[in-house]
């Protein structure tokens, strides 16, 4: 199973406290933990009490295959944890920023483009043939005339 360092909730209605905890991913939310590396009170004014990380600790489960929650990254980010590898790539969609109604229309263009180059490719392997079987035709008639005389 896969671990995940994440937020448990705590506190009552409209006074919310957050653990900081390691846990099993098909646990449910505030369920029984493995080990709890720190808190978060986003109510507290005071910042050295709204918030604290075992770094340490948390940089074990880290090594060990437990996988960080977004806001945990955002954590870790003001506890000055090195967190490059956990932020999440912004991978750009093939056909973000075109209209819906042009999708069809470039699918079908590159599906054209696609042939035509796959004909180019078998074109350029036919002509490749026909030099290789000319280059043994005409080594055969070499040797056949050598072998003559």
């Amino acid at each position: 199973m896969s671990i995940k360092i994440r937020l448990t909730r705590g506190g009552s209605k409209k006074d919310a406290h957050y653990s900081i905890v390691v846990i099993q991913s098909t646990r449910k939310r505030d369920g029984k933990y493995i080990e709890k590396i720190g808190h978060y009170h986003p109510c507290v004014k005071d910042d050295a009490k709204r918030f604290h990380l075992n770094t340490e600790r948390c940089s074990h489960w880290i090594s060990v295959g437990a996988l960080p929650t977004d806001i945990v990254v955002k954590l870790m980010k003001k506890a000055s944890m090195d967190v490059a590898k956990f932020e999440k790539k912004i991978v750009q969609h093939k056909y973000q920023g075109v209209a819906k109604k042009d999708i069809p229309a470039l699918k079908k263009k590159e599906a054209e483009e696609i042939k035509a180059a796959k004909a180019a490719r078998i074109a350029a392997a036919a002509e490749q043939q026909s030099k290789v079987e000319n280059a043994t035709e005409s080594q055969s008639a070499e040797t056949a005339e050598d072998t003559t005389k």
